[in-house]
């Protein structure tokens, strides 16, 4: 996306996560020093980025998917996802207990997760 590298050359630090979303211009980029740079991202993430505790705690990662999915964890553990099938729902909704580091979603429903 055209912004997205306006977005990395703006900061101080170097990019840590970034999620790249459904639209051509939809991009979730976390910062070394915590600061954050979005656009087009789901309206639930936006909505948890507005949360206090999430600004108190900072973010720790964030995934996006091709069909407007999405989930985001903070540095306090944490988390709130979205827009995914039913299975992953329930599947994620089991597991975030604690130990998963990393969500990709790919086409078709389908997700990847690694866990400690």
């Amino acid at each position: 996306p055209e912004y997205l590298g306006d977005a990395i050359h703006g900061q101080t630090s170097s990019p840590v996560c970034v999620a790249f979303g459904e639209e051509w211009d939809s991009y979730f980029v976390l910062f070394g020093n915590g600061a954050y740079e979005s656009q087009n991202v789901p309206s639930g993430l936006k909505e948890f980025l507005n949360i206090k505790r999430v600004k108190k705690y900072g973010v720790k990662w964030v995934s996006l998917g091709p069909n407007g999915e999405y989930f985001i964890e903070d540095n306090g553990g944490n988390k709130q996802w979205g827009g995914m099938t039913a299975d992953a729902f329930q599947t994620i909704k089991r597991d975030t207990r604690g130990g998963m580091t990393f969500l990709e979603f790919g086409c078709n429903g389908t997700w990847f997760a690694r866990y400690k």
